[in-house]
């Protein structure tokens, strides 16, 4: 996990989401970078909790995804500056207020 620092809403989120099943996880490595390859997970040092986005990326084969009972939920959001935005963004913007009308999360 991340410093909490680096992002303290999603480390928050995380491990309220622990203590909500009543563990307190003890974080032991904390990184900025992403490990593609899973190393502390394939050395039997680590557990990760991601989001359903990734599982789209692939895994050794050593490993599984296992959907969380019930699954959870975190709070995303987009930060854009407020004038003189590119048309790219947005459209970008337009696109997630439409979807996340669309699908109830805003």
């Amino acid at each position: 996990m991340h410093p909490r620092e680096a992002n303290p809403g999603h480390c928050d989120a995380v491990l309220g989401l622990c203590r909500a099943h009543g563990f307190e996880p003890r974080v032991l490595l904390r990184r900025l970078s992403f490990d593609l390859a899973y190393t502390p997970v394939l050395r039997g040092e680590a557990v990760v909790i991601t989001g359903e986005s990734t599982s789209s990326l692939g895994l050794p084969e050593q490993l599984r995804w296992m959907p969380l009972f019930p699954s959870a939920d975190f709070e995303v959001s987009l930060l854009a500056r407020r004038h003189n935005r590119s048309p790219a963004v947005n459209r970008l913007l337009d696109s997630a207020a439409a979807i996340s009308g669309e699908f109830g999360w805003a």
